[in-house]
């Protein structure tokens, strides 16, 4: 994957979350940090992204560059606190106003969770039973899968220390979790299909944000 195809959905995003920042109280925070932070977020994301999951780079993107800049923005907050506890100038005036700024940010927060919820779920009501199980899987792993992980690795080691050259998945990956599941080739095509299907509308929602 390459930046210049982020590039243009970093730009978009950057100055949501500008506003973020500003409505929180970080009112130092310029444009151009907003887009190094998000600009980590991405090299954090390519790092991370696991292809197997079926699920768009686009959708695993926003979704890093959302956790990662609100991290950011927490710490320019405790910064902004911090820094104003100590200025003996403060008045109460200004005390009520960047507590106002703050409930603003938490309200803006619960309704964008309320959103991505509401989000989840109409995907989740579009999707067939069999992929809308295949989702869920993926999304919240239950112990059998985690085990059935551990036992494949257990049987690659084995084959290894006996000179079979064989790998094993590193995390739980969308074919194991289809063969937890019983699926057949045919219809795991079509499971494959659907999701991504899917994903695409989602993340052209996203993007229009």
């Amino acid at each position: 994957m390459r930046f210049e195809d982020s590039e243009t959905q970093i730009k978009k995003a950057a100055p949501r979350y500008l506003r973020r920042a500003h409505a929180a109280g970080a009112v130092s925070v310029t444009l151009e940090d907003v887009i190094a932070e998000l600009n980590l977020a991405w090299v954090i994301a390519s790092q991370k992204f696991n292809p197997n999951l079926g699920v768009p780079f686009a959708a695993y993107l926003a979704r890093g560059m959302m956790n990662h800049a609100n991290r950011f923005i927490d710490e320019q907050i405790g910064h902004s606190i911090n820094a104003y506890s100590l200025d003996e100038g403060g008045s109460d005036d200004e005390g009520s106003e960047r507590h106002e700024w703050l409930v603003a940010d938490m309200g803006q927060r619960q309704d964008e969770a309320l959103e991505d919820k509401q989000m989840y779920e109409r995907a989740m009501s579009e999707l067939s039973v069999p992929a809308a199980q295949f989702v869920e899987l993926l999304l919240n792993p239950p112990p059998a899968l985690y085990e059935e992980l551990d036992a494949i690795n257990a049987r690659t080691a084995h084959a290894r220390s006996r000179g079979i050259a064989t790998q094993s998945p590193k995390t739980i990956t969308g074919n194991l979790v289809l063969d937890l599941m019983g699926v057949e080739r045919a219809e795991r095509n079509r499971i494959y299909a659907e999701v991504k299907a899917l994903g695409v509308t989602l993340q052209s929602e996203i993007t229009q944000q």
